[in-house]
């Protein structure tokens, strides 16, 4: 009976180790070790400097250590870190700040980078389909620069073009290197403080084909950007009173306070639209012109909205059509302040 609970016992920790081995790392040829993960427990030895200006989300630029997150031609993916973020409202990404550390740091150190955006999974906390992405990277372009030590590096990349997130919504982000092993690489990790979920890690090389959770860790990154802003309310300029039948010019001016580009789209009050018309630069007028077949009062609206997607409120403006006879007379007043704007304008004012 001893015996047979010795050997249970013994089976038991073989099998935690084997488990704990997996977990660690694994062997390769030249009794080389490939590490999944490099932890200093109990102290905060690394910290970033992080970026000073427009972060719109910080996940913390601290490292405790490093996730394994590479891949490689020759092993395939190693590891593949993501943590999330989310903002409060529409938010443009425009660039990404991470810690990253090489193993065997003694060898070639020049990877480039591979950075992915994720929604989130409906069916779990943890990464779903590609949101943006993959962007490549060449170690060049990622502004490496060596820490404190010599494992320890930050990156800084920018966008080529903004990413719009919507408010409210969660994301993930991957950031993997691209380069043979060795040396390893892997992604800047800490404890405190913890964002939202605890960051996700799975590696083909190890049989892990499917997001994990790891917890009590977060991934050490930030990320920069400014909040989208809709355009301003349109300002509408034109004739407060025409002829039916006339075709008629008038002036749409928005800005929008990110400096994007504007669309405008207008209802004339007649049952018609132009649509989403532009694109206009910010700040531009845009002049539209339309011809009201029937005497009438018409209330002209116009909203504007950014190439991506931010609406303004809408604006209004009232023309009224009146019924007049066609004399000489009148036809020539009309001629006459179609000629000079400024004069009916005038005119209408004192009128009011």
């Amino acid at each position: 009976m001893k015996r047979k609970i010795l050997l249970s016992g013994i089976i038991q920790v073989l099998v935690v180790l084997v488990f704990l081995s997996t977990i660690t790392g694994a062997y390769i040829s030249n009794n080389q070790k490939i590490i999944l993960s490099c932890i200093t427990i109990g102290r905060n030895i690394h910290s970033g400097i992080g970026i000073t200006q427009n972060i719109v989300w910080d996940n913390g630029m601290n490292s405790y250590g490093a996730f394994s997150s590479q891949y490689c031609s020759i092993y395939g993916e190693i590891g593949l870190v993501a943590d999330d973020f989310l903002f409060e409202n529409d938010t443009k990404l425009t660039g990404v700040k991470w810690i990253g550390a090489y193993w065997h740091p003694d060898e070639d150190r020049d990877f480039d980078m591979e950075i992915i955006l994720y929604y989130n999974r409906s069916e779990g906390n943890m990464p779903g389909d590609i949101y943006a992405g993959p962007f490549f990277y060449l170690n060049e372009e990622t502004n490496e620069t060596q820490m404190e030590d010599n494992w320890y590096f930050s990156y800084n990349v920018s966008l080529t073009e903004p990413i719009l997130f919507l408010g409210g919504e969660k994301y993930w982000i991957s950031i993997q290197s691209i380069g043979d092993i060795f040396p390893q690489w892997g992604t800047g990790v800490h404890e405190i403080p913890q964002q939202l979920a605890n960051l996700c890690w799975k590696g083909e090389y190890v049989g892990v084909y499917d997001w994990e959770h790891v917890h009590n860790w977060d991934m050490s990154f930030q990320l920069t950007g400014e909040e989208n802003l809709p355009p301003t309310e349109p300002y509408i300029d034109g004739p407060a009173s025409g002829r039916a039948g006339v075709n008629y010019s008038w002036i749409f001016h928005s800005t929008d306070p990110n400096s994007d580009d504007i669309y405008y789209y207008i209802e004339w009050g007649d049952n018609t639209s132009t649509g989403w018309i532009g694109l206009f630069t910010s700040g531009e007028n845009a002049t539209v012109n339309h011809t009201w077949d029937e005497k009438g009062t018409y209330t002209i609206k116009a909203k504007a909205k950014d190439i991506y997607g931010a609406e303004s409120n809408w604006t209004e403006f009232e023309i009224i059509i009146p019924r007049t006879r066609a004399t000489t007379n009148n036809m020539w007043f009309y001629w006459f302040l179609e000629r000079f704007p400024i004069l009916e304008r005038l005119l209408t004012l004192l009128i009011n």
